[in-house]
């Protein structure tokens, strides 16, 4: 099918700015950037559609999230129009809320294909509603990765023809080193250091705790070694990461930042990223701008990361909560600057092979007009 003809419905009820969210309205842009029609659905007041709204995308408001009798009807009733005014062709729903309605949509809209992603971590709830709705009105599962895939598959047995893996993307022409400079002199941090980084919301499970003591033990044998945290605080506040720091003895060798409007300023200041989170990370956009960026990325054995990196190639992968392997990996780059320049060139050519908006939007395509043309084939020459 012709991209032009491609009319997608995109709903997304997702109730804060998350993983899921991103993905969600990532794909929507590209799409739309390359001329398929995106019309997304869900609250006007959340956060990904009023993103939708600023990136110029089509949007309406439908409450998805609730079960009430008479909100299935008002809601099933907005679904319709939107189908029938739109011409819409394929279903794209990302949250279980999406995918419930989109199912009850099956027995009106057969030939429209009903498609789910998944790109949060949360396995499914197994009952019955939930096993017709995935076995029997669901065409093609797309998931953020291969842990996602795994999760699925221990609670229902898809077929493995119907499922796919296509990680999210990001613009890597944007998150581009060559688009910015570095000045570590405004921060005080001496010309001559390896930088480590870790930029993430300060919260247990992205695991702060572990990148400080490993930072410590790296401090105490390379002198040269430099440490920034940068984000918002959330369940953790600054002060205690640095509390922390001078218990360890290296707080005045650790930058500690707010939130950046533009996370390309603080990206651009290290020499390696890291990402030790101990759970989450369906999608780990931060790992994808590391690497777009000509970073290095030092990444923990959870969901998605060990998936984004090639161990020894582009970063290194190394067990949760250890802050001895992390530390030994963070060693090895600050000793070794022909092995640190080599990943830098290695990790801009896994974002751009792996991680763009153009694979992000091929992948995506196939999976849609393979359903569509099976869609077509399986459903006999009345609908064509």
């Amino acid at each position: 099918m012709d991209p032009i003809k491609l009319s997608t419905l995109q709903l997304i009820s997702v109730r804060w700015w998350n993983a899921n969210a991103y993905y969600a309205i990532s794909l929507s842009r590209v799409l739309h950037q390359k001329g398929v029609k995106v019309l997304v659905g869900g609250r006007v007041s959340s956060p990904p559609i009023q993103s939708a709204i600023k990136h110029q995308l089509t949007t309406f408001n439908i409450n998805l999230e609730s079960f009430r009798p008479w909100q299935w009807i008002k809601n099933l009733k907005i679904l319709k129009r939107v189908i029938y005014q739109n011409q819409i062709n394929l279903i794209n729903a990302h949250r279980p809320e999406d995918h419930f309605y989109s199912g009850l949509l099956k027995r009106q809209f057969p030939i429209i294909p009903l498609i789910r992603s998944v790109s949060d971590v949360r396995p499914p709830k197994d009952n019955l509603i939930n096993k017709v709705l995935h076995l029997k009105h669901t065409d093609h599962f797309i998931f953020s990765c291969e842990a996602n895939r795994d999760r699925y598959l221990q609670v229902w047995p898809l077929p493995m023809e119907k499922t796919s893996v296509i990680y999210s993307g990001i613009d890597t022409q944007h998150f581009n080193s060559n688009n910015k400079s570095t000045n570590i002199t405004k921060y005080n941090i001496p010309s001559d250091s390896i930088i480590f980084g870790i930029v993430a919301r300060l919260s247990p499970v992205k695991d702060h705790i572990s990148f400080l003591k490993a930072a410590a033990r790296l401090s105490s044998n390379i002198s040269k070694a430099f440490f920034i945290i940068s984000g918002e605080e959330v369940e953790i506040k600054t002060e205690q990461l640095q509390q922390l720091s001078r218990q360890l003895g290296i707080y005045d060798k650790t930058l500690f930042l707010d939130k950046f409007n533009d996370v390309r300023d603080v990206i651009e200041l290290l020499d390696v990223g890291v990402v030790c989170s101990s759970g989450s990370e369906a999608v780990s956009r931060i790992t994808a701008e590391f690497l777009s960026m000509s970073k290095p990325v030092i990444v923990t054995r959870v969901n998605v990361l060990p998936e984004m990196i090639t161990d020894g190639y582009d970063g290194f992968i190394v067990p949760p909560f250890s802050p001895e392997g992390l530390s030994m990996k963070m060693h090895e780059l600050a000793v070794n600057s022909q092995l640190l320049f080599k990943m830098k060139e290695n990790a801009r050519k896994t974002a751009e092979i792996r991680f763009s908006y153009e694979r992000f939007y091929q992948d995506t395509l196939s999976i849609y007009k393979n359903v569509i043309t099976n869609m077509i084939k399986n459903s006999g020459p009345s609908i064509r």
